[in-house]
């Protein structure tokens, strides 16, 4: 999956770095031989350290994987991961009443819960001291991470991409190949285009696979309403992925993006998909599991989402050898008044991240483990893999893949549990920093 390319080219630490940044233990505890050397050695004592991530990963497997015994060989350290089920800001808010905390906590937006209630360590005098490579792969970004105003303490360690380029537009409309096939690739700029092509080959072909044939669908489900229901109006209309804020690029004055009269527009157009009978009826009660499943029947036609919420069912699709019922990535707009932003650079995120509750045993042998996943040989293993097992090396030592590691990583759904690639990362491509 070329999501692979942008994030080693992003340089990518992600929940690797957080899950493991997990596993670390302190400075008083460390004998006088184990030097901060040693952790890059694989030399200190096992230990075990627990986390807690707002995001769900059905793919966590504990380091029972090769990429994690590998990094349990060279660090000691196990990782006893918990994943919010439901609304994280619900088990956070636990923690924080109950004063009982995970070692490493992965809050996304509710990490001023914890802070405000005294379970963040401040992280700035520890990568001072004990994190080289943090240091050079934020660079001045770390001010960025800043609590506030008042505070210039930093609780957690940003973990969006740091300088990453998107080589994807990472979230649009999608239409599977045989639509457009059969249609002759009719060019879909609008949302017009989009519908009109649903449409066209829905009348066709009413069913598929003697399943009926679903037009389009969207995914509502708890938070993930925002990726496929409302995002897509600001989408549509030229506004950049900016959340639920639109900011005028001429007063700089912010609204929230609701109340533009364009996004009002997209709505209309979803209320009349819904009329034609092109909108499926289940597409603000079905749970994500549900839509995966329809999308992986291989029956629908249209998706309006991110790359990473289909990704699951495009490699299933992709196993049962259903190649025509896979989707390409389309530009749509409103009309074509507007232009697509998806490639526009947002600057650096630092809100969201990993940070060390005050009930980690050992911060400093923590933020040391971190410190090691942020280089590069780090980098390498949690997005390559192993020299001759994932990845190989040409004669110039540059990394590739052969035909056959390309298509296992494409067509195998089990590749990530299994072997751990990409797993110990926090938030998939939301999370991460760059070498």
């Amino acid at each position: 999956m070329s999501k692979l390319s942008k994030k080693l080219i992003g340089g990518i630490i992600t929940l690797g770095l957080l899950l493991l940044i997990i596993a670390c233990s302190s400075e008083e505890n460390m004998t006088e031989n184990q030097s901060e050397q040693d952790i890059l050695d694989g030399d200190l004592e096992p230990i075990t350290f627990s986390f807690f991530a707002a995001d769900t990963n059905q793919d966590w497997n504990g380091m029972d994987t090769e990429i994690g015994q590998v990094i349990l060989q060279q660090t000691g350290v196990t990782l006893e991961g918990d994943f919010a089920l439901g609304d994280p800001a619900e088990r956070i808010s636990l923690f924080a009443a109950s004063g009982d905390y995970p070692h490493f906590v992965l809050p996304k937006g509710d990490g001023n819960l914890l802070v405000e209630a005294g379970a963040m360590i401040d992280l700035r005098p520890l990568i001072e001291e004990h994190a080289p490579n943090i240091q050079k792969v934020y660079g001045d970004y770390l001010n960025r991470m800043q609590w506030s105003e008042d505070d210039d303490s930093i609780y957690f360690l940003g973990t969006y991409p740091v300088d990453q380029q998107n080589w994807e537009p990472g979230h649009s409309f999608w239409l599977q190949h045989e639509v457009v096939k059969e249609l002759g690739y009719p060019e879909i700029n609008t949302v017009d285009d989009f519908e009109n092509a649903i449409k066209e080959y829905y009348e066709m072909h009413p069913e598929i696979d003697g399943q009926p044939t679903i037009p389009l669908t969207l995914l509502a489900d708890d938070w993930r309403i925002l990726i496929s229901v409302t995002n897509p109006a600001g989408w549509t209309t030229g506004a950049p992925d900016d959340g639920e804020w639109f900011i005028d690029e001429k007063t700089h004055e912010a609204m929230l993006r609701y109340r533009r009269p364009e996004e009002r527009e997209y709505f209309r157009w979803l209320n009349h998909m819904n009329a034609e009978g092109l909108l499926d009826p289940e597409s603000f009660v079905q749970q994500e599991d549900q839509y995966k499943s329809k999308i992986g029947s291989g029956r629908v036609l249209g998706l309006i989402d991110a790359d990473w919420s289909i990704s699951e069912s495009q490699t299933a699709l992709r196993e049962a050898g259903k190649y025509e019922r896979m989707y390409g990535v389309y530009p749509v707009t409103l009309d074509e008044s507007f232009e697509p932003r998806n490639f526009q650079d947002n600057g650096y995120i630092p809100s969201w991240g990993i940070g060390i509750t005050v009930d980690n045993p050992d911060p400093v042998r923590a933020i040391q483990f971190l410190d090691w996943m942020a280089s590069e040989e780090a980098q390498i293993l949690n997005n390559w893999g192993i020299e001759d097992v994932h990845y190989q090396l040409n004669e110039e030592g540059v990394r590739y893949l052969s035909s056959e590691q390309r298509q296992e990583r494409l067509s195998d759904s089990s590749f990530r549990k299994r072997t751990g690639i990409d797993m110990y990362k926090a938030y998939g491509h939301i999370m991460g920093m760059a070498c």
